[in-house]
């Protein structure tokens, strides 16, 4: 069978059957007034976490099994398309804030973003090793901070400028801005840089987004700057819009940063390119 055959059925298999099973976990999870809440943010957060665990499982299996059929950076965005009906399922910001009639509920996306961001680096860092063309073990060179600081710092900026408002939609989009933008700068700065630890920017932002909206607006003023329209928009996000978002933006942005550092710097451009699902690319 064709590799773009096979590809793109394990992408409809992950859009069609195993995405939707995903996103009907979520419906677990439910707020005081019957709408819908996070892993976290429900009333039953057991419960919640289990559902969004059961979410990450189904993207972790389908990750795992096609890794080796379809390349490392294709398995990435079969699970990330998966992440991301989990994510379109959970509630927004806005709703969850005024359910609760404070901002507690962003203290409580930040904690989801640690417990839901630890377990998705692992994941990646299983596909990583798992990938056929990636026997070799993961380095962390010296640039790994600096890569990690600046696209964090790249991602953050690329999501504040979509996240205009809590909108689903818009949320998730920001957040795969985020990860192109992450990835992009990672490996401006280093073109070595693996995708595994590309990750840890979106979980940081996953951690701090939801953080910048207390931070910026006061304990008390997270309500009013809610319905002004004026809550700081990485607060917007949510953990699973991040975590779908890495997923799906990371592959893209490292095949645009291989093409810009292929212009520039030719003898770079086979350890640059990652999202193509070549070999070079791949051990990335």
């Amino acid at each position: 069978m064709p590799k773009a055959v096979t590809r793109w059925s394990i992408y409809f298999l992950a859009l069609l059957l195993a995405g939707p099973a995903a996103g009907s976990l979520m419906h677990l999870a439910r707020t005081a007034d019957g709408g819908q809440g996070t892993a976290l943010v429900n009333t039953s957060p057991l419960l919640g976490l289990l559902a969004a665990a059961g979410a990450l499982a189904i993207a972790a299996v389908i990750g795992l099994l096609s890794v080796r059929i379809i390349g490392f950076a294709h398995a990435l965005t079969a699970a990330g398309y998966i992440l991301a009906w989990a994510a379109w399922k959970s509630g927004d910001v806005s709703d969850l804030i005024r359910t609760a009639g404070s901002g507690a509920p962003l203290t409580r996306l930040s904690v989801e973003g640690l417990l839901l961001g630890i377990p998705t680096c692992a994941i990646v860092w299983f596909m990583h090793r798992l990938s056929i063309a990636a026997p070799t073990k993961l380095r962390l060179t010296p640039n790994t901070l600096v890569c990690i600081l600046t696209a964090t710092a790249a991602g953050g900026v690329a999501a504040w400028l979509i996240a205009a408002t809590p909108l689903k939609g818009q949320a998730v989009f920001a957040a795969i801005a985020g990860g192109v933008f992450a990835a992009a700068a990672s490996r401006l700065v280093d073109f070595s840089a693996p995708i595994p630890t590309m990750f840890i920017p979106i979980v940081l932002l996953s951690i701090i987004g939801p953080l910048t909206g207390l931070f910026m607006s006061g304990a008390s003023g997270v309500v009013p700057s809610l319905y002004k329209g004026s809550l700081f928009p990485l607060a917007h996000i949510t953990p699973l819009d991040w975590i779908a978002g890495g997923l799906l933006g990371i592959p893209m942005g490292v095949s645009w940063a291989g093409s810009m550092i292929e212009k520039r710097h030719p003898e770079a451009a086979p350890s640059a390119q990652g999202a193509g699902g070549s070999p070079a690319n791949a051990r990335k």
